[in-house]
């Protein structure tokens, strides 16, 4: 997947595979060296069983996280941190719907 060509190759292509509540994996490949690296894995905030309403919308929230930080040219971790905080939220409405107020506090706890 890392490997899939692209036009602008002066720029490493970053890879996320999210796994629900197990554990993302992120990856960079680097096309002028062809050198695939795995950058780290990432566990997402742990949201208790009974507040989970319905996950219809969870990875496109995680990806909107995700993007909101790395175009800011964050570190993968802050991207990681803020696409799991984002799924989080929305896997505790029904329908994807977006609370009407949410402030971003990632926890602390983020491993």
């Amino acid at each position: 997947m890392a490997k899939i060509p692209k036009k602008n190759k002066n720029k490493k292509r970053v890879v996320v595979i999210t796994c629900g509540p197990n554990p993302a994996y992120v990856a960079e490949y680097d096309f002028l060296n062809e050198k695939l690296t795995f950058i780290d894995s990432f566990t997402p905030e742990y949201i208790e069983e009974s507040q989970i309403v319905d996950t219809n919308g969870a990875g496109d929230a995680f990806a909107g996280g995700f993007l909101s930080r790395f175009v800011q040219s964050q570190s993968i971790e802050k991207c990681m941190k803020a696409g799991h905080w984002a799924a989080s939220i929305i896997i505790q409405t029904r329908g994807c719907q977006i609370p009407e107020q949410v402030t971003y506090k990632p926890s602390d706890n983020y491993i």
